[in-house]
């Protein structure tokens, strides 16, 4: 750190006759105190790869649990189908009973009363 102190006086030193105190000052005052650790335009595309590489992995990942659960609305819906059947077998004896029933009754009624 030392070095790059001794920079930034040189700096101000050749500015300070250049542009006034002020002037050098406010520019110095300007520069990163540590120049090494600047991210380049290649940092900053390596980092949205990266980035980029990631929200692709958990688009995939989300992707693939929503295909498992449309799998499993699918099999949701086959037994729905299912129960749909039997109610509506049973719906039709019930009716086809009542109906002897109801045909019987109304039989013997005519008979009786008749």
């Amino acid at each position: 750190m030392e070095a790059m102190d001794a920079r930034r006086l040189r700096l101000y030193e050749l500015l300070k006759d250049k542009i006034g105190d002020e002037g050098a000052t406010e520019l110095v005052l300007q520069l990163p105190p540590r120049p090494d650790t600047l991210a380049t335009k290649d940092d900053l595309e390596v980092t949205k790869t990266q980035i980029l590489d990631h929200i692709d992995a958990r688009f995939a990942e989300v992707h693939a649990q929503f295909g498992e659960v449309d799998g499993r609305f699918g099999e949701v819906n086959g037994r729905f189908g299912q129960l749909e059947a039997t109610l509506t077998r049973r719906m039709v004896a019930i009716m086809g009973g009542w109906t002897v029933i109801l045909a019987s009754t109304a039989a013997w009624a005519s008979q009786v009363f008749g």
